[in-house]
């Protein structure tokens, strides 16, 4: 059996709010792959301070979500 279709995307949609609250608080970074570029401006599109960092080996795109105390974090980002 597999999950329904945009399945992964909607949990995480759903959690969004508490997995930020939690890795705020612990001052930690995210580092995250997603599959594809369209999955990764999804991903973008849910929390606006993923940074896009570059492709992914073997494919797919990184992404890097700062720490709270980054100085960077609030900075305006260049497209």
């Amino acid at each position: 059996m597999r999950a329904p279709k945009g399945g992964a995307l909607a949990l995480i949609e759903s959690m969004h709010p508490q997995l930020v609250a939690a890795v705020d608080e612990v001052d930690a970074d995210v580092h995250i792959t997603a599959a594809h570029p369209a999955l990764a401006e999804r991903y973008k599109g849910i929390d606006p301070l993923l940074i896009d960092i570059g492709r992914a080996f073997p494919r797919g795109t990184k992404l890097y979500r700062p720490r709270r105390s980054d100085p960077k974090r609030n900075a305006p980002q260049l497209s």
